[in-house]
């Protein structure tokens, strides 16, 4: 799993107009939730004896400044 592929489809991206986001605005809540979905996506494709034990969670946390910032938490 490498997160750089996750965020490489949002690199200089205007994110309210990037499909993931369609019909919703882009606020940080909403990419933290996308990424860790992501995420568990990917790690849901790992071999069996690759993957976390079960109970595992994913949680994703952005900053847009040293005090403005959102996660969000998901079970895998």
């Amino acid at each position: 799993v490498t997160l750089r592929t996750i965020l490489d489809q949002f690199d200089y991206f205007n994110l309210d107009e990037h499909p993931a986001f369609a019909g919703m605005i882009s606020t940080t809540e909403r990419v933290a939730e996308h990424v860790a979905n992501r995420i568990a996506e990917q790690i849901g494709q790992l071999e069996t004896d690759q993957q976390p034990a079960p109970g595992g969670t994913v949680n994703v946390i952005l900053k847009e400044s040293p005090v403005a910032y959102a996660g969000y938490e998901r079970p895998l």
